[in-house]
């Protein structure tokens, strides 16, 4: 009898997601626990009675072991249950991951790049960007020139480029070619 109520209520329930089979049984195990307390209190109230009734306290006692049969097959169903559940990650999760990553990547880039290690890089793979190769055709005309036409191609250098003219700024009081004063 207790295998063919099993086997219904494993029928029954196997119609149901594992998550509703868990509450199923979960309310059933509280009802059954409940019933079975107030079984325990009349054959506890039964036998402190002056005239116990054995009758009486061998019924609720057979019943009480229904009960407490009856709530191990409802926690084996809610074992059984717990293998189909599976944990469920929120939709937002992955594409924070991947925002993480890119600002990651992104810091380490900008890390790289700011202290030289970059320029380090870009010298072992011998990239020269177009403004580099400018600066060397300028400096390589140098060579040649007279004075005037070399403070003409400074002057040009520093127009093109805003970096170098901030850099020579700082160096210019010490780099002062000498002049004549008129």
């Amino acid at each position: 009898m207790r295998w063919l109520a099993a086997i219904v209520v494993v029928a029954a329930s196997s119609c149901a997601g594992p998550s509703e089979r868990i509450a199923a049984n979960t309310t059933a195990v509280r009802q059954l626990a409940h019933s079975s307390g107030r079984r325990f209190e009349r054959i506890a109230s039964e036998a402190d009675a002056p005239a116990p009734s054995l009758p009486t306290i061998k019924t609720e006692a057979v019943a009480g072991q229904g009960e407490q049969a009856r709530i191990l097959d409802a926690v084996d169903m809610i074992y059984m249950a717990l293998t189909g559940v599976e944990d469920q990650v929120p939709w937002w999760v992955a594409p924070l991951v991947w925002v993480c990553i890119a600002l990651a990547v992104l810091g380490i880039g900008f890390i790289v790049w700011h202290t030289g290690v970059g320029r380090l890089i870009k010298g072992w793979l011998g990239i020269v960007t177009p403004t580099e190769r400018r600066a060397a055709e300028l400096t390589a005309s140098l060579i040649d020139l007279t004075p005037e036409q070399a403070v003409a191609a400074v002057a040009e250098r520093r127009r093109a480029d805003p970096t170098f003219d901030a850099a020579f700024r700082r160096a210019a009081p010490i780099r002062t070619p000498r002049r004549k004063r008129k």
